[in-house]
């Protein structure tokens, strides 16, 4: 967390919150390919992933490490 003040006053609960956007960000990218497309490209989807998340919680100083 890089700035905690501003992680408590941007979101309510942002543990919660993380979680329910690692959640719904498979789910977004998964649903946008095949099942051929998600097998062969696992490492890139997972940074598509990644970069969802860290874009979402940017706006709370929450820094996210994989």
């Amino acid at each position: 967390m890089q700035d905690p003040e501003k992680a408590v006053l941007e979101v309510e609960e942002y543990k919660f919150a993380i979680s329910q956007l690692a959640q719904a960000a498979p789910r977004d990218v998964c649903g946008k390919v095949e099942l051929d497309t998600i097998l062969s490209k696992r490492e890139e989807m997972g940074k598509n992933i990644k970069n969802i998340v860290e874009n979402e919680t940017s706006d709370w100083s929450i820094l996210i490490k994989m």
